[in-house]
């Protein structure tokens, strides 16, 4: 687990905290994933509660191999990752 930009103990000077975004928050994520887990081989499982299963939903819509061909309008949104995802479990989101 890590905390969210904004959320729980961790503490910044860098001003781009303050963007909440979706995108910023899925860049964020995937810049975790792609530190920790660098073996092509390794298959995680996402697990999120409230905003953090918002984060990884849109997250998964992102990777290519998750979330099928990509449109040119969508290509920004792209998360490229260094491991597969073998599941996603959310709880308790309550956004649209």
């Amino acid at each position: 687990a890590y905390d969210s930009r904004g959320h729980g103990d961790t503490r910044t000077q860098d001003a781009e905290v303050s963007d909440y975004s979706i995108d910023a928050l899925c860049s964020d994520l995937q810049h975790v994933v792609n530190t920790l887990f660098t073996d092509p081989s390794t298959q995680l499982i996402l697990i999120g509660h409230s905003m953090g299963g918002a984060i990884a939903i849109h997250f998964c819509s992102r990777v290519p191999s998750l979330s099928g061909p990509r449109t040119a309008s969508s290509a920004a949104a792209t998360c490229s990752i260094t491991c597969s995802i073998a599941g996603l479990i959310v709880m308790d989101v309550v956004e649209g």
